[in-house]
């Protein structure tokens, strides 16, 4: 069924272009890049299969290099997908061959643009790059629904990217290649220093991999940006108490409080705070400020 429906998908994508997009698919390519000289990326860190049994089959292999598979979501996909390229990323767009009834998709990385001589350069796993003019590449594009990818690398966030999609790619690595997904966070982090989903993510992942320094220092980033949020407090003073920052951890828990509405977690919250007061020793002084918290 699901390859039934992404043919009927396609014919209605090709019918659709072909009545509405004849004219657009003569578009030169001049009209939608604001650049003039041309552009090759010569080794792309990721080249596709021309054909995969479905795009979840296309993404477990990105995900499988360490990359980040994001949807290039545009209602203007031509400009901004040579926007990447100019930026140095590599596209991967889908293409439909064929006429529309028998058509099927290929997968190709563009990884070129050349407005001169309107013309892009793509490029498949096990086949030179190959130029191709760019009314028949548009032509074949839109009739797959203008369909376009970026595999990107952890540390390199596309500028069209967003918290919640790049978080949800980072979670998706973490099991199979936790140290991408590490660096993904922390470019998170960076890319987007207010968001404190972005904060508490890279805390989790280092708290899961036994960097409890690293840990803490995500989650006061996540305080800072976002004070009201209790459970981020009760968190952090629990991990303070586990690192003798005592002194600390009882002005975290204490925040926590503050905030807290659910009674059930009040109480959780309460016998920390007993916890910490019937602590025994000398209390220590955890950093929770060092560079941005990264």
């Amino acid at each position: 069924m699901p390859r039934l429906a992404e043919r009927a998908a396609l014919l209605t994508a090709a019918l659709v272009a072909g009545l509405a997009g004849c004219v657009a698919a003569r578009t030169p390519l001049s009209r939608f890049d604001t650049g003039s000289a041309a552009v090759e990326i010569g080794t792309p860190e990721f080249v596709p299969q021309a054909r995969y049994p479905s795009v979840e089959a296309l993404r477990a292999e990105i995900r499988g290099r360490g990359l980040l598979p994001l949807v290039l979501q545009s209602v203007r996909p031509q400009p901004e997908a040579i926007a990447q390229l100019r930026a140095g990323q590599p596209v991967l767009v889908r293409l439909s061959r064929g006429l529309p009834f028998f058509a099927h998709l290929d997968y190709a990385a563009w990884v070129g643009v050349d407005p001169a001589n309107d013309r892009v350069l793509l490029r498949s796993a096990g086949q030179s790059a190959q130029w191709m003019n760019f009314a028949d590449f548009n032509t074949a594009w839109r009739a797959a629904g203008s369909w376009a990818l970026v595999a990107a690398p952890p540390q390199r966030i596309p500028s069209f990217a967003t918290p919640d999609d790049w978080l949800s790619e980072a979670a998706s690595l973490a099991a199979t290649q936790p140290a991408a997904a590490g660096q993904a966070y922390l470019a998170a982090s960076r890319r987007w220093p207010q968001s404190p989903a972005v904060w508490l993510a890279l805390a989790r992942w280092r708290e899961a991999h036994d960097d409890l320094p690293g840990a803490m220092l995500a989650y006061a980033a996540a305080a800072r940006v976002e004070p009201s949020n209790a459970a981020t407090h009760a968190r952090l003073a629990q991990l303070l108490l586990l690192r003798q920052c005592a002194d600390q951890a009882e002005d975290e828990i204490e925040l926590a409080l503050r905030y807290e509405t659910d009674p059930q977690r009040r109480a959780e919250d309460q016998g920390v705070l007993a916890q910490i007061r019937d602590r025994g020793g000398p209390s220590v002084v955890c950093a929770l400020e060092p560079n941005d918290g990264g």
